[in-house]
């Protein structure tokens, strides 16, 4: 399967590629495919197909909306997930959840990252959200040894870990939502799209990766 993402992306261990513009990936309806055909994805409430700043969105309502992607990870916790929104509604910083992990171990709130380890410690990157209304492009990179968080092209947080998360093999990541344990948080954004490799990209490759979504969608 060819995957849609333009020549300037890192190709290699993709593990999900999803655009809201790309018909295969989405057309509106209740089917939610991956373009690399390496995870499964479903969906929860009723994502709409919606734009903003002129461009093709899945719309997230902030009330039970989720669009979720079911993976298999490798041995090695490695991984980089980018993705591309614009929040509506009026979150606050570290209340708005864009995604978090199946097993917790992982959790991406508005502007930071928390990473929790098998020794409870729990460390927190920042990754910077932009003003309501905005276009944002987030990048975070775990290697097993540390984490970064990238905002629109610039690195904000560059963090030492003591230990990996040891993380179980199979996983699924669900976009604009946490639920579980006493929280059930959801946010109300426009999701462009989710790019997740199973490996730490080089701050080469993240510079790829901001650099084609900054062209695709005007973002400075």
């Amino acid at each position: 399967m060819t995957i849609r993402i333009g020549r300037s992306m890192p190709t290699e261990n993709v593990a999900l590629h999803w655009e809201a513009d790309d018909p295969y990936c989405w057309n509106g309806g209740t089917i939610f495919r991956d373009a690399s055909g390496n995870s499964n994805m479903s969906y929860g409430g009723s994502p709409t197909l919606s734009t903003a700043k002129g461009y093709t969105s899945a719309l997230l309502d902030g009330v039970d909306d989720y669009i979720q992607a079911q993976h298999t990870t490798p041995a090695v916790p490695a991984r980089t997930i980018s993705m591309v929104y614009s929040l509506e509604g009026v979150q606050t910083t570290g209340r708005g959840p864009l995604w978090r992990v199946s097993d917790w171990r992982e959790r991406i709130f508005v502007g930071s990252t928390t990473l929790i380890p098998n020794s409870g410690t729990y460390y927190n990157v920042s990754t910077g959200y932009g003003s309501f209304g905005t276009m944002h492009h987030h990048v975070y990179q775990y290697n097993g040894a540390t984490m970064k968080g990238w905002g629109n092209g610039s690195l904000l947080s560059d963090i030492s870990t003591d230990s990996d998360m040891q993380a179980n093999t199979s996983h699924f990541y669900r976009f604009g939502n946490q639920s579980g344990g006493s929280s059930n948080i959801y946010v109300d954004m426009h999701l462009f799209n989710v790019t997740f490799w199973d490996a730490a990209l080089t701050n080469e490759e993240v510079d790829l990766v901001w650099q084609r979504n900054s062209l695709k969608y005007g973002l400075v």
